[in-house]
């Protein structure tokens, strides 16, 4: 405990992570959802992956305050978190505890003196944290106890009042269950054909119990929701006069499903295209699309991890930092494009543009180009070595 919790008083925290609904995690739908059964779903499984490998991928540099990367103790431990994970695999279980559960908690491993030497993830089920009278967070293991404050990094996704953050599978629970459910139900329709409308001619003066069992059993078998739906059967003394084909609810059933996935998608701001959703790719090219999706998606999610990281382990003079230049630089062609631009614009020399697209450097191009030899491709004025016909060349540097 704290002196906080001398002071103020502790708040004995809940033991186990709480992902229920009420008293249930089953949603209306009748499936059971929780992160592990969530991951089942292709469109969340691919949502979590999406935004997993995406963050995974960048490199975490430590940065000094002019924002230049540098090598100190703290880069070293995120190059090599602990004795079992690569830098990749622990940013990715970054990622994923926090779009499953909505918190990540790390646990700093220090030596005698308080020097950190490594980090390690606790699984989110095996912690709860609640805020004491003052409101600072108590962390409690449910096998080592209480936890230091200055021992946990804690990652939040959706913040609100409470020392916990919360969960996008919890919070889009219903949706993920009705989906689960419509490709249960589309399986059995894959397999048994599609429900039929159906007149079933009985023979006359049945018996009352007789003909409601066999009413009963046909519907269950045969109609909609039914296990042996589009197939075939014999009734002794009895004939089916007419099929009407397929139900509304058969028929409505892709594009429900269209529906959700685009909703669920939208829960983890990832464009549904990426996940198999129908929604339309409403970028030019490829840099803009990398540029929003990381802006509307990526963005928040590192600035997150890097502030959190940064409160625990960082100070004025080393910070934590993605390098997110390699997810913004888009195809060859928008590359191309902003490196002429730019050295153009005598804000890059030849050769950091050239290392910007990845080809080599040449001799006499770390100079800025000052001479504005190199044309802007959408300049129709020409130049004194390239003269345009349509307009006087000019015997000034073109300003671009």
């Amino acid at each position: 405990m704290s002196i906080f919790d001398n002071m103020f008083g502790g708040k004995k925290a809940k033991t186990g992570y709480n992902f229920s609904f009420g008293n249930s995690s089953t949603t209306k739908s009748g499936e059971e959802i929780t992160p592990s059964k969530a991951l089942e779903d292709a469109t969340v499984l691919s949502c979590i992956n999406t935004l997993a490998q995406a963050c995974a991928q960048l490199p975490l540099n430590v940065v000094d305050s002019t924002g230049k990367s540098i090598s100190t103790p703290v880069k070293a431990i995120l190059d090599r978190p602990n004795d079992y994970q690569t830098a990749y695999a622990f940013k990715y279980a970054i990622v994923h505890s926090l779009m499953a559960y909505g918190n990540v908690y790390i646990r700093i491993i220090k030596t005698a003196s308080s020097k950190p030497v490594q980090l390690v993830l606790i699984e989110p089920n095996k912690m709860t944290v609640e805020s004491n009278a003052a409101g600072i967070p108590i962390y409690v293991h449910n096998v080592f106890g209480a936890m230091p404050l200055d021992e946990i990094i804690h990652i939040q996704d959706i913040v609100a009042f409470g020392a916990e953050g919360k969960s996008r599978v919890k919070l889009a629970a219903e949706r993920i269950g009705a989906l689960k459910a419509a490709d249960a139900l589309l399986a059995e329709t894959f397999k048994n054909g599609v429900s039929i409308g159906y007149v079933l001619n009985v023979e006359p003066g049945m018996d009352a119990d007789k003909f409601n069992d066999l009413s009963k059993g046909f519907k269950e078998s045969f109609g909609p929701g039914g296990a042996n739906r589009g197939g075939a059967t014999v009734i002794q003394g009895s004939t089916i006069d007419s099929i009407k084909g397929s139900t509304p609810a058969d028929a409505d059933l892709l594009n429900l499903r269209d529906r959700l996935i685009n909703e669920i998608a939208a829960v983890f701001k990832v464009p549904s295209h990426m996940v198999g959703g129908t929604g339309q790719e409403k970028y030019s090219n490829l840099r803009q699309a990398q540029t929003g999706f990381y802006r509307d998606t990526i963005a928040p999610l590192v600035d997150s991890i890097e502030q959190s990281i940064n409160l625990k382990l960082g100070d004025t003079n080393a910070m934590a930092r993605f390098d997110v230049s390699t997810l913004l630089k888009g195809d060859i062609e928008s590359q191309s494009r902003v490196a002429v631009q730019l050295v153009n614009g005598r804000i890059w020399t030849p050769n950091e543009a050239r290392a910007y697209i990845g080809s080599s450097t040449i001799e006499g191009g770390d100079e800025l180009n000052l001479n504005g030899t190199i044309n802007n491709p959408v300049d129709d004025r020409g130049s004194v070595d390239n003269p345009n016909g349509m307009h006087e060349a000019t015997e000034e540097p073109i300003d671009n």
